[in-house]
């Protein structure tokens, strides 16, 4: 799959699934603990489509995905994907938490 730069709008249900299928396939099932607020806050936000309750949400950050999180469950990241934003969020000194 070319994840490169994935067009994230207007994502049919199979085309969603590809995607959190092709997460799965390369993450890793962190739950609760996976991504933390401020790095949240700096990915794009991408929901199953449908009327669904519960949707799952991918993040993606540049055209990559990161992480797919599922209501109850929790995250399942890219290890590599999450690492590369925790280095930009360092570099930039966003990622440094208040006291």
């Amino acid at each position: 799959m070319q994840t490169h730069d994935v067009n994230t709008s207007g994502l049919t249900g199979g085309q969603f699934s590809d995607l959190c299928a092709h997460i799965r396939e390369h993450g890793k099932y962190t739950g609760w603990a996976g991504i933390d607020w401020q790095e949240l806050s700096h990915l794009n936000e991408i929901r199953e489509p449908g009327d669904l309750p519960e949707p799952l949400t991918v993040y993606m950050a540049d055209g990559w995905p990161v992480a797919v999180f599922q209501f109850d469950t929790g995250y399942t990241v890219i290890p590599a994907a999450l690492a590369d934003v925790r280095a930009r969020l360092a570099t930039s000194g966003e990622g440094k938490q208040q006291a």
